[in-house]
């Protein structure tokens, strides 16, 4: 039903559902719908998402109307994503008035639900494309400049999310970016020619503040601390600390990421934090707001993984402990590796098959995988050489 509902909201939950729904057959039957809905517009899945982002009513100056028959009042959105209302004179009130005598009151209280929509559809808006953002950073997806122009750098509610990010530019390739191979590897990328960060005003600058032109031969990705020098990402962190700028994901971590060297290409896990301890609560919380959820569950009603899914790259990522029963208890648990596997047609993760060689990960995916890992092992007690003593089973 949704795909046939021509309603950007529509079409965005639609998304949602087939990209993180936990109910595979629900989720599969939602990219069946997702890529037929697409087939018809004769677009890519991605330029789908892109342009079908409602806009919560706001037009290209982030402002809308509110009427009440003889008097208008003003919503506009600011670059907090807060929304201020102004009378008729442009002052700013508190809420809309109870209508008078001489107002139409069938008008006004739409114009009440019409603000009422608008605040929780920007909520909604948010809620669904950071996650999406960030997984465009990890899977190194690329806009031509006119797509991103349009479709997020000047659309009312994205804009303000896209001033709390840096881009960078690379040399457009023919058809745009290289679809990734099978194992989540995209073509080996072209060189970035410079970073930036759109401005409210619609300018762009670098981390210096000096002015950035970008042209229409450019293609946009979004900016990684795998990709940039050390010294370019220390000027982008105090960019956005001396501007106040509240980055919507980290994207230059402190301490790196993920040092990929030769002998570890061909290893199929990340095992630095095996026999690290912490309580599955802690666990289960933090990963859960990286974007994890709880893996299948195995025989005697245990499970042991996390996961987290990467649609567009058909992988899943995967952090084993040693597990927890249902219903779950807060035991203390131990961290055992990272892994990936290839996702099957059914939307599970295919680890039957066997987790790929970390060589074959992108090196911003791997990175950000890795800090997940590390991140959780810092909430727990640190590693303990007798952890399978301490680990109830």
């Amino acid at each position: 039903m949704l795909s046939w509902v021509e309603h950007p909201s529509a079409i965005q939950l639609l998304l949602s559902i087939s990209n993180r729904f936990r109910t595979a057959g629900i989720r599969k039957q939602a990219e069946e719908s997702v890529a037929a809905l697409a087939e018809r517009k004769n677009w890519t899945i991605d330029e789908l998402s892109d342009r079908t982002i409602p806009s919560a009513g706001f037009d290209d100056s982030q402002m809308q109307t509110l009427d009440f028959g003889p008097r208008q009042f003003t919503a506009k959105l600011d670059a907090e994503l807060d929304i201020t209302l102004l009378n008729e004179e442009g002052k700013p009130i508190k809420s809309l008035p109870e209508p008078r005598q001489t107002d139409d009151e069938a008008k006004a209280k739409a114009a009440k639900k019409q603000l009422s929509a608008a605040k929780k559809e920007v909520d909604v808006v948010v809620k669904h494309q950071k996650p999406r953002l960030y997984e465009a950073m990890c899977t190194r997806r690329s806009w031509s400049f006119a797509d991103f122009d349009q479709f997020l750098h000047r659309h009312p509610i994205v804009r303000h999310l896209c001033t709390r990010l840096v881009w960078a530019t690379v040399q457009r390739q023919t058809g745009m970016s290289a679809p990734p191979t099978e194992a989540g590897m995209s073509a080996p990328p072209k060189q970035m020619k410079q970073t930036f960060r759109p401005l409210g005003d619609g300018t762009f600058t670098d981390a210096n503040d000096e002015p950035v032109t970008l042209g229409d031969d450019d293609a946009i990705c979004l900016a990684h601390g795998s990709l940039v020098s050390a010294d370019v990402a220390k000027k982008w962190n105090q960019h956005l600390a001396d501007y106040e700028i509240a980055p919507l994901f980290e994207q230059f971590r402190e301490g790196g990421g993920f040092e990929l060297t030769d002998e570890l290409k061909r290893e199929t896990s990340i095992e630095q934090f095996h026999g690290y301890l912490i309580e599955a609560f802690k666990l289960r919380g933090r990963l859960t707001k990286l974007g994890y959820t709880r893996g299948s569950t195995e025989d005697g009603g245990w499970f042991s993984t996390y996961i987290k899914r990467i649609p567009s790259l058909k992988l899943t990522a995967t952090i084993e402990f040693s597990g927890n029963p249902l219903p779950e208890q807060n035991r203390t648990v131990a961290l055992h590796n990272l892994h990936f596997t290839r996702t099957a047609a059914d939307g599970e993760s295919t680890y039957a098959s066997g987790s790929l060689p970390l060589g074959e990960i992108s090196s911003v995916l791997l990175s950000e995988c890795f800090n997940d890992l590390r991140s959780v092992a810092a909430e727990g007690s640190g590693y303990d050489g007798d952890w399978e003593k301490k680990v109830a089973m």
